[in-house]
């Protein structure tokens, strides 16, 4: 199994300081940590047993590790739960429209047929009740390229459903 962290020295550090900690005030102290975890990142989610194997690899206390370990297996489901419920992206699409123009001609040109499509998305913030209006204009290659590349995500997205 991959180790989630190598032994840094910035690691060895924070071991020392862990195990330092009181062991009665420690339970406490990770639940507080636990419970904003999901406000910034979680990058693995591992079983609790492999999780005390890999703490107790980077020396820290047997203790310590199970407090670990007792308080991912409490919390980690909701913590897991709450991060698949926000989002990463600072900016989430409400809504989608669209507009085709066709140019028929031009002062140089009587027989030009040009395409373009125009879309319209409304993106919001997450700390914003505003949508913004984002305008894009296509010409037919472009609107092509935009849907190929639409299409290889849906299938990205549908391999990991």
């Amino acid at each position: 199994m991959a180790a989630i962290a190598r032994e840094t020295q910035s690691i060895k550090q924070a071991v020392i300081l862990i195990n330092g900690i009181d062991a009665g005030k420690f339970p406490r102290l990770l639940s507080r940590i636990l419970q904003k975890l999901h406000l910034k990142a979680a990058y693995y989610n591992m079983k609790p047993a492999a999780l005390q194997q890999q703490l107790e690899n980077i020396h820290l206390s047997q203790e310590k590790a199970e407090a670990f370990v007792q308080a991912w297996a409490n919390m980690g489901q909701d913590i897991v739960e709450k991060l698949r419920q926000s989002t990463f992206a600072p900016k989430k699409l409400e809504k989608i429209g669209f507009c085709l123009n066709l140019e028929m001609g031009h002062s140089t040109q009587a027989k030009m047929k040009s395409p373009h499509a125009i879309l319209e998305l409304g993106v919001n913030s997450e700390d914003s009740e505003n949508t913004e209006k984002v305008l894009l204009e296509f010409n037919h290659g472009e609107l092509l390229e935009f849907y190929n590349k639409l299409e290889t995500i849906q299938t990205q997205l549908d391999a990991l459903t």
